[in-house]
């Protein structure tokens, strides 16, 4: 599979004991609203939770990879720079594993695989796949066909 590069990422802020409703006009809407001053935004959604505020950022197709890293500075600078949110309510912009992915797909498939371990990835991908250290990552989702197993293995 060729390399893809991901644009999204989060910005969780802790708020305790406040409501879903306090929570979404006290942070939500003024991280969302600082998030949208880049020009680099094409989305922001946000979910508000009993103490917990988590705004998504999807960045525009046209931001290059490597411009990734410059944009989500500029953006955590200004999440860093804000005035206007409670006190101790500290925006963490999550993009650490954020950039260009390599997919790989790996397909097993066996007359003897019980059923019961179809959604455990097999052992012997991840002793395979690992060790590579330039591939330090990975996860899987496993879904099964009649009689295959199908992995679908993420490297960031």
């Amino acid at each position: 599979m060729p390399p893809y590069t991901v644009r999204v990422a989060t910005i969780v802020s802790d708020f305790p004991g406040a409501n879903p409703e306090r929570i979404e006009q006290l942070v939500s809407k003024n991280i969302e609203e600082t998030v949208q001053e880049l020009p680099e935004v094409k989305k922001v959604t946000s979910q508000s939770r009993t103490g917990l505020s988590v705004v998504t950022v999807t960045l525009k197709d046209e931001v290059k990879p490597e411009e990734l890293q410059d944009v989500w500075d500029s953006l955590r600078r200004k999440l860093e720079g804000m005035q206007n949110l409670p006190d101790g309510v500290i925006p963490d912009l999550n993009d650490d594993d954020v950039g260009v992915v390599y997919g790989v797909m790996v397909g097993l498939l066996s007359n003897d695989f019980l059923m019961r371990n179809w959604n455990r990835p097999p052992k012997s991908s991840g002793t395979i796949l690992l060790p590579c250290p330039t591939q330090p990552k990975w996860n899987s989702t496993a879904s099964r066909n009649s009689r295959s197993l199908l992995n679908l293995i993420r490297f960031v």
